[in-house]
């Protein structure tokens, strides 16, 4: 993705915020390049929430933002950033989906097949409680048939 992308979805998403009431709560990961850093802390600039980008910000507030999180939009760029948003029970949508590639592309399209992504634009319209992805079980008993256990 680029700049300006992620440009137009932070305008987006701050709209939203602005004429809906509530707050964004962002962080970014040790990969996110400085100038999307730099994007997001001028678009997030006078909005209620959280910004989290490095260290310097404090702990790194993830694991409490999936679970206080209404609504998450992630970059379909990372699996496991994907499996975990759609671990919650609330609507997920995975920007600049149409980007992705390899098997990240193939996660998403199963994601999608299963109804488990919504667009970026109407995640905050998805009704919550949504069956939550946990694999963890079903794997668990794959394991242990192969295994005969």
């Amino acid at each position: 993705w680029t700049t300006e992308a992620l440009a137009a979805l932070c305008m987006h998403l701050r709209a939203q915020v602005l004429a809906a009431g509530g707050s964004l709560l962002v962080t970014t990961s040790r990969r996110t390049p400085p100038e999307a850093i730099a994007t997001l802390r001028k678009l997030h600039a006078g909005l209620p929430g959280l910004l989290w980008c490095d260290e310097r910000d404090g702990p790194n507030p993830y694991a409490g933002l999936l679970g206080w999180a209404d609504a998450i939009v992630a970059s379909a760029d990372s699996v496991n950033l994907l499996s975990e948003a759609c671990a919650t029970r609330v609507p997920v949508a995975a920007a600049f989906a149409g980007q992705a590639q390899g098997r990240v592309a193939t996660y998403v399209r199963a994601l999608q097949a299963r109804g488990r992504l919504c667009d970026a634009g109407d995640v905050f319209a998805t009704p919550p409680q949504l069956h939550p992805l946990r694999e963890t079980q079903r794997i668990a008993a794959l394991v242990r048939a192969r295994l005969r256990v």
